[in-house]
């Protein structure tokens, strides 16, 4: 009788120390997960993108986050950027056509309204943006704040971002782009996988 209650005291503790063992073993598994995914993210921000996978829409979308490329201060504006590139597949390299930017402008008084032309001065050439359109605007105090879309064609992007002096006029607005925002930009563009196209 004392072998059959030992013989069960033994089993259950057996059983929970497997179960002990399984447990700790997953933590220590999701752990080193964690840490790859973080150490990934690092990578991507620190190389100038950021990747996001939707699997219910199967789309990546490679994000470079805003960053202020202009500030005046009269007229008063301060002009930011973000660059985002989405794909319909599995993969951030197939089936992109266009790279989508997106400046964001705060100033004491509308600018833009609907939309504004784009054109660029590289290298000494005119080379033509398309037209930015509004995605919305906010009126903010003091400022208000437009939001403006421009799409532009992956040749064409990486046209302007490789360009040695590159100057771009939206609407009202004539900036130089600054050396280190190109290179922000040609940074974007290496994690995009953009200069293999």
């Amino acid at each position: 009788m004392k072998n059959k209650a030992s013989l069960r005291i033994f089993n259950r503790l057996m059983l929970v120390a497997l179960l002990g063992a399984s447990l700790a073993s997953s933590v220590i598994a999701q752990s080193r997960i964690d840490k790859d995914k973080s150490r990934q993210e690092e990578k991507a921000a620190s190389a100038g993108c950021e990747t996001v996978r939707d699997r219910f829409s199967n789309r990546t979308t490679v994000s470079m986050p805003g960053r202020v490329i202009f500030r005046s201060e009269s007229p008063r504006e301060e002009l930011s950027l973000t660059v985002n590139l989405a794909s319909g597949e599995t993969t951030p390299t197939s089936r992109r056509r266009e790279v989508e930017l997106i400046f964001i402008s705060k100033t004491e008084r509308y600018r833009y309204h609907e939309q504004a032309e784009v054109n660029f001065i590289i290298d000494g050439e005119r080379v033509s943006g398309g037209t930015a359109y509004t995605l919305g605007a906010v009126p903010t105090s003091p400022l208000v704040q437009e939001k403006m879309q421009l799409l532009l064609s992956i040749k064409k992007f990486l046209q302007v971002i490789n360009g040695r002096e590159v100057e771009m006029k939206m609407g009202q607005t004539e900036i130089t782009v600054q050396r280190a925002d190109l290179e922000a930009l040609q940074r974007y563009a290496a994690c995009a996988e953009l200069t293999n196209q």
